[in-house]
């Protein structure tokens, strides 16, 4: 299998060919023995970081024939860097590099409507995203570590999906208790648009805080998509009697210009593959984009008819298959974000204009009534929206300068007048579509697109980005 060095070269570039390679300067730090195919062997590289900045490795061997090591590029498995931190109760805030700008998709966790970020009652952050001419990355982080990819079950790698080409999957990932009371994230996934013929997946995830990364469970498909499905989303509604059903959201085309837009639901959630049942059409249009809302009952907060912001609503205890469509709102050109507050109000920001790049926000009423739009602003794209259940906080791109900022709704003085730059130069650029964790908990959280790397500009890092938040002063 061979042997590993540490070197002292470490400037070595992405082109780098066996004619132009570093000489092997450094001690062996590890090796492994005989080795087997499409397996993952690991070395401890620990003795060799002695201090901060760049460490760099050789891989030699003194066999006679040969084993061959998959690289990042691998569509089938990809080398990984494990790292033990000792925490000891931190937390590390500020702006973190959840994947490089070589991995990433070109959209790697586009649209604002889908929730790409969830966090465990212990802390974890798992997020998911595209990974570049592969499919979907799972990724995750305990509180004081970075983000790393390990999996168990079904998947040694967090690749939930790979071999498919692309990383333009557009998906969402979120938490729920099964009966006995244990955490699972349930992620579903499909295409950005009807054109592409993908199906929708899902796969549901266990031991979420495991020290090894959480238990991958089967693929299972949704919707084949012959026709092309898309732009999937997944919620959870919660029941006063402690019943807990999962329900799914997306779009298909059922024939040339025929469209629906589809809700279905899963009760069972003690097994990694539930039945998919009582699934209805709540549209016909080709351009419904819906966001799920948790509440008691479920809601879809979506642009519907008219491309205008619609609340679709079940109520709670009613039939699975009855869902009513609310008064039409704001005009809605780009993909909303909604958050629900303790009041039963609903409030979501879309852009309604994507030529000017105009952001607004709108609140609707606990029975599903749009409310007067409260704030626009023109120069900001792909908004996300979070809430502790009264204050608000806006995260968008600033246009004039490609910053990640945001605006706060504080109780009884309203919108904040002036920008926060959550992400200003530091981040390098490129960013686009904040996608937030929308309950806060004393922290703002979010996952965007960051930097195009420098060999394709098909490819984006991923960045997460956390602070704590200073207490609102109620006083004018």
């Amino acid at each position: 299998g061979g042997r590993v060095n540490s070197i002292t070269d470490t400037s070595w570039p992405e082109a780098l060919t066996w004619n132009t390679r570093p000489p092997i300067d450094g001690p062996v730090v590890g090796g492994v023995g005989p080795v087997t195919a499409e397996a993952y062997y690991d070395i401890d590289l620990g003795t060799a970081v002695t201090g901060d900045g760049p460490v760099a490795f050789a891989i030699d061997s003194t066999s006679s024939d040969n084993a061959k090591w998959s690289s990042r590029e691998s569509t089938v498995a990809v080398p990984r860097l494990i790292l033990d931190v000792e925490s000891q109760g931190e937390v590390l805030d500020g702006l973190l590099q959840a994947t490089g700008s070589t991995v990433g998709s070109s959209d790697p966790v586009y649209y604002p409507l889908n929730h790409r970020l969830a966090m465990t009652a212990a802390g974890r952050l798992l997020a998911i995203h595209g990974r570049h001419a592969s499919g979907v990355q799972l990724t995750w982080r305990d509180q004081a570590g970075n983000w790393q990819t390990e999996t168990t079950g079904a998947v040694p790698d967090g690749l939930l999906i790979a071999g498919t080409g692309t990383g333009d999957w557009p998906g969402s990932i979120a938490i729920a208790r099964d009966s006995t009371g244990a955490e699972h994230a349930w992620v579903v996934w499909s295409a950005a648009s009807y054109s592409k013929l993908r199906p929708v997946y899902m796969r549901r995830l266990s031991d979420l805080d495991a020290p090894d990364g959480p238990t991958v469970g089967p693929l299972l498909m949704i919707d084949s998509g012959l026709m092309g499905a898309y732009q999937p989303d997944i919620g959870f509604e919660r029941g006063a009697d402690g019943a807990v059903l999962g329900t799914i959201h997306w779009s298909r085309r059922t024939a040339l210009g025929v469209y629906e837009n589809v809700v279905a639901w899963f009760s069972d959630l003690d097994t990694d593959v539930p039945a998919i049942h009582d699934e209805s059409v709540i549209g016909t249009s080709s351009g419904i984009r819906g966001t799920f809302v948790d509440s008691d009952g479920m809601r879809l907060l979506a642009r519907g008819p008219g491309g205008k912001l619609t609340m679709y609503t079940h109520a709670l205890g009613a039939p699975l298959n009855e869902w009513t469509a609310g008064p039409r709102g704001e005009l809605a050109a780009g993909y909303p974000s909604a958050v629900q507050l303790d009041s039963g109000e609903v409030v979501a920001a879309v852009e309604s204009d994507l030529t000017n790049n105009v952001v607004k926000v709108q609140r609707f009423s606990s029975a599903g009534v749009p409310l007067p739009v409260e704030l626009t602003l023109t120069g900001y794209s792909t908004p996300s929206i979070a809430s502790d259940g009264s204050a608000l906080w806006l995260v968008m791109v600033r246009e004039s300068d490609g910053y990640v900022v945001s605006r706060e709704f504080i109780p009884e003085l309203g919108w904040t007048e002036l920008d926060t730059v959550e992400i200003g130069a530091e981040g390098g650029g490129g960013h686009r579509d904040p996608n937030l964790l929308r309950r806060i908990d004393g922290r703002l959280r979010f996952v965007v697109r960051g930097p195009g790397g420098t060999a394709s500009t098909a490819r984006a890092a991923v960045l997460s980005y956390q602070r704590p938040l200073a207490p609102a002063n109620p006083t004018p």
